[in-house]
């Protein structure tokens, strides 16, 4: 029930605003709309979790999900930027990760 945990992640995120799960929590949020194909929404909370957290638990996921969210609303040119900064700042990222990002670049014509 993407709508409950939608409400869950929200009320967590607003009453434990200093516990380490924040970045996990954000990142969770956001996954709530791109499950039910709400992309725009996704995209800014994605960014919004990075932003907040650069270097968390779920910042380089969050980079990779706000890349395919901006492509699936036809945003490639900023979905193919968001994909070159995951490469800069996680290279190391695991390697099921890479192939995924990989795969976006492919999919969305990336230079």
């Amino acid at each position: 029930d993407f709508a409950q945990a939608e409400k869950d992640f929200d009320s967590f995120i607003k009453k434990y605003p200093k516990s380490t799960l924040q970045s996990n929590a954000h990142y969770w949020y956001a996954e709530t709309f791109f499950k039910r194909q709400n992309f725009q929404i996704a995209a800014v909370n994605y960014l919004k979790g990075y932003k907040q957290y650069p270097k968390g638990s779920k910042a380089s996921d969050s980079l990779l999900k706000l890349s395919m969210s901006l492509g699936s609303i036809k945003k490639t040119k900023e979905a193919c930027s968001i994909l070159a900064k995951l490469d800069r700042e996680f290279p190391n990222r695991s390697s099921t990760a890479i192939k995924r990002s990989k795969e976006m670049i492919d999919k969305y014509g990336c230079k």
